[in-house]
């Protein structure tokens, strides 16, 4: 299980805005929930959990379903 963290490029408020303690998703926000419920269709190998979408940026958590199979990230040297 891993969990991510997406910001909108110098945190600018892209998704929404917080109106009395809740998010309301403006229609980028709208965007970006309706992409992120396709993953599992895109990527049967992915697993998701639950996932929140702030104004400057996106909660997830996913899962491999592929055990054994993870690759470490590329590092530069």
């Amino acid at each position: 299980m891993y969990f991510v963290t997406i910001c909108a490029w110098e945190r600018k408020i892209l998704f929404g805005e917080v109106v009395e303690g809740t998010t309301r998703l403006n229609q980028t926000g709208r965007i970006v929930e309706e992409e992120w419920l396709k993953t599992v269709t895109l990527r049967p190998y992915v697993g998701v959990d639950a996932f929140v979408i702030m104004p400057t940026h996106f909660h997830a958590i996913v899962e491999n379903e592929r055990r054994g199979t993870a690759r470490r990230a590329p590092t530069t040297r």
